[in-house]
């Protein structure tokens, strides 16, 4: 689990406390102890564990065999409040929409995509941008296990095409790519397992390319904005009422 042993002990007694597992002495070796699962843990683990097993997308799947039951339940414990901490970053009004479930998660995942993009938008911050990014990095992995198979392509290039439109805007600096804030950004998605060694977004020609395609997109969309009326066409419109 590539945890110190002294992590693990704290992450066992909050678990413990809970009543999702309790210590017994090891027969075989009294300095040991055993953790076992209790019914309660075992409920829980049934709940959560199906929106944090899926591998992450590029990840080796040799490594991916399911892990005993009680290092699992520590797993999943541990992704869960990693995404606790992330969403106290985000503002309320976001918070109350996120889906708890595969079933929220394929009904709302085009409106949490827009809201994210929103809230990108108005991030200030790289930690911001990051922790909106995992939310919808956790989002979309959970839609994905319920989507239908006749529309899984379309969802995954809408997702894959969403996230490249985040990763390209945090990059713009004065409608420009910043090659320096480009690579600081690639290092912290790498890292992270949300981009691919393979992802175009590593080659900066391509990110230029979908840059120069956002802005003219972004062009486009202004130009054609319904403009508000002037104070002739008021006019005119109450009297026509």
């Amino acid at each position: 689990m590539l945890l110190a042993q002294y992590n693990l002990s704290r992450l066992l007694d909050r678990i413990e406390k809970r009543g999702y597992v309790e210590r017994r002495e090891c027969r075989p070796d009294g300095r040991g102890q055993v953790v076992v699962v209790t019914k309660a843990g075992l409920a829980l683990r049934r709940r959560m564990w199906p929106a944090y097993a899926a591998p992450e997308p590029g990840a080796d799947c040799r490594f991916c065999d399911p892990l005993p039951v009680a290092a699992s339940l520590a797993v999943a414990y541990l992704r869960l409040k990693s995404l606790q901490r992330m969403r106290a970053m985000i503002d309320n009004e976001l918070i109350g929409q996120v889906p708890e479930n595969t079933g929220e998660a394929v009904a709302s995942w085009r409106q949490m995509r827009v809201r994210i993009h929103d809230a990108f938008e108005l991030a200030t911050t790289p930690a911001r941008r990051a922790a909106l990014l995992a939310l919808n990095q956790s989002i979309m992995n959970m839609a994905e296990k319920g989507i239908e198979a006749k529309d899984l392509e379309s969802f995954r290039e809408i997702r894959g095409h969403s996230y490249s439109l985040l990763i390209v805007k945090e990059c713009l600096i004065d409608g420009r790519v910043c090659p320096r804030t480009a690579a600081a950004v690639i290092q912290r998605e790498t890292a992270a397992g949300r981009m691919a060694p393979s992802h175009m977004l590593r080659d900066l020609k391509q990110m230029n390319a979908f840059a120069a395609h956002l802005q003219r997109t972004q062009r486009l969309a202004q130009q054609l904005a319904p403009r508000p009326p002037g104070a002739v066409s008021r006019v005119l419109g109450w009297l026509l009422q």
